[in-house]
């Protein structure tokens, strides 16, 4: 296993050198995530195809890498891919909301980018349903790249390096299926499975986990909590939409509904995975949590908010029995847990403690030196 894995990484590096890398890439001297598939647990639920990539789709992945993180794909060539979706933040951002072209704030937080391939609907209202497409979406938005995809290829065309590059992967000049599909094969590269966590869970080390982690994993999984009502399965998310209790800041997000255009889906976000959380913050989708126990404890509370129906829009601030609520605000609020108890603090502490063994310190790392 460890040698056909090495092999794999090698042809990555051996395609990738092909293709220089440029910007921000080779100023993070960041190995491509392909060559840690050794680091991956056999035993994690990966398909085939990303654990045993076949050439082609290796240069393919190689080829958006350098799409992804090069600038030119801005209007004005101010941003890339890369500058809201950076590597040490798990491919996520450091800020409540990013900045896009002319310095520009984007309207949500920016999701972090890892283990795609089990995702069928992205961006926190899950309005593009293709990887393929979600590259089209960020060119078209005037406060992100802003340079749409016929635009771009005009331009990749015009460059001599990319003209060579999609030749030699796809045998044709670029064009708007095969840039999204090299950005897609890139995205798709980017696996993290090498936390605590995942030891203990898929390499069955009974020593990965502290003695407050395994504290916190037994509240995690237990009807203490109900975490998992939402936080569930190999990413712990159950990739579906929820209101999660937090009252409006300034601009009031529709979230789900203005996909669906269902006012049952008013304030509904996609559940985020709980991996990498360390390296994500801030926060919820407009990123207003700066720490994870400010998360938990919003939770613990049980805050309920008012979406435009006229209720207050911070009903209490302790802890309440959610079942002698109006039925109208347990429709409003009809994705809160009913069930469950108020934690401790050394609860919540053993619970963050848990949660900070889902981060992959080996997806966010950086070699000390750039790769040449």
């Amino acid at each position: 296993m460890g040698v056909r894995i090495f092999a794999v990484g090698t042809a990555l590096l051996i395609l990738g050198g092909c293709i220089q890398n440029t910007g921000e890439w080779q100023q993070t001297g960041r190995a491509h995530p392909v060559e840690r598939l050794k680091e991956i647990p056999d035993l994690y639920p990966l398909p085939d195809s990303l654990r045993r990539p076949d050439s082609f789709t290796l240069s393919q992945m190689a080829l958006g890498q350098k799409l992804f993180f090069d600038k030119r794909l801005s209007a004005n060539g101010s941003i890339s891919c890369a500058s809201c979706h950076k590597p040490r933040f798990a491919f996520g951002d450091s800020m409540a909301l990013s900045l896009g072209t002319g310095g520009y704030s984007t309207q949500r937080n920016t999701p972090p980018l890892f283990n795609l391939f089990r995702q069928n609907r992205f961006f926190r209202d899950g309005g593009v349903a293709r990887l393929s497409e979600v590259a089209l979406s960020s060119m078209n938005e005037a406060h992100e790249l802003n340079l749409p995809i016929d635009t771009l290829v005009r331009r990749l065309r015009s460059i001599p390096e990319y003209a060579q590059d999609f030749n030699r992967v796809y045998q044709r000049m670029p064009d708007p299926f095969t840039v999204t599909q090299a950005l897609k094969s890139f995205q798709l590269s980017l696996i993290s499975a090498s936390s605590r966590y995942d030891r203990f869970r898929y390499r069955k080390d009974s020593t990965a986990l502290t003695p407050a982690a395994s504290r916190g994993m037994q509240l995690f999984f237990s009807e203490a909590t109900f975490c998992t009502s939402c936080h569930n399965g190999p990413d712990f998310t159950d990739g579906l939409f929820h209101r999660n209790g937090i009252p409006e800041l300034g601009r009031p997000d529709t979230g789900r509904a203005r996909i669906s255009m269902d006012w049952g889906d008013y304030a509904r976000f996609r559940t985020p995975s709980l991996r990498n959380l360390s390296f994500t913050a801030p926060y919820m989708h407009d990123g207003r949590f700066n720490t994870i126990m400010e998360v938990l404890e919003h939770y613990n509370r049980a805050v309920l908010s008012n979406y435009s129906n006229g209720l207050p829009t911070d009903l209490h601030s302790q802890p309440t029995d959610l079942h002698n609520l109006p039925s109208d605000l347990h429709n409003l609020l009809s994705d809160l847990p009913r069930t469950g108890r108020v934690l401790t603090t050394a609860e919540l502490q053993d619970l963050t403690a848990f949660l900070e063994h889902l981060n992959d310190s080996i997806f966010v790392r950086t070699p000390a030196k750039p790769t040449q």
